[in-house]
């Protein structure tokens, strides 16, 4: 029986850090629904933003359904056949629902004071991240919640199984993570 671990959560709150410390900690495989939109801008020849990203996911979502990314990614954990799945980068209920039809499903909020999370996006200086603060908060409110196939995180957030407030330490957030892998019986 496969695993698959979901987080959602807000910008900046530790999604991939959780992933990564899954992965190298507990043999899980890491799969992004913004590497698909990301592949996505690369075929069309276009340079990466967030605004990019988020159109493009709307885009997707539109033309082939909601849980189109879900789809795809638990298509891929199925034929690969990994055991322990973690799936980051989940902004619309439909993309949950997609990943919770492959069975032993498990969704984890991620969320930290604003502030910090601004601080962080600024120190892992992705392409396409917001300038200032403002710019921020601005897509982030855009990001917690729109209609239809447009990006739903609020509602993502509020189905989760599991919250992880990471306002702390790494030490702190791997402890919150194996506490939740010990609920879940995996770990």
């Amino acid at each position: 029986m496969n695993i698959i671990i979901g987080i959602t959560g807000t910008m900046g709150a530790g999604k991939d850090t959780i992933a990564n410390y899954l992965v190298k900690k507990h043999n899980f495989t890491h799969h992004s629904c913004s590497d698909i939109l990301r592949d996505e801008l690369k075929k069309r020849g276009e340079a990466e933003s967030r605004t990019r990203l988020s159109d493009i996911g709307n885009e997707l979502r539109s033309n082939y359904g909601a849980g189109v990314l879900g789809e795809r990614i638990r298509k891929k954990i199925i034929t690969s056949q990994e055991s322990r799945a973690v799936v980051t980068a989940l902004r619309h209920p439909d993309e949950i629902r997609a990943l919770g039809e492959s069975g032993d499903f498990h969704l984890i909020s991620v969320d930290a004071k604003v502030e910090l999370r601004f601080q962080r996006l600024r120190a892992r200086n992705r392409q396409g991240d917001s300038a200032t603060l403002a710019e921020f908060k601005q897509q982030e409110a855009k990001e917690m919640g729109t209609e239809g196939t447009g990006q739903q995180i609020g509602v993502c957030v509020s189905q989760a199984e599991y919250q992880i407030l990471n306002n702390s330490t790494f030490a702190d957030l791997y402890g919150e993570v194996d506490r939740v892998l010990s609920k879940i019986g995996t770990n």
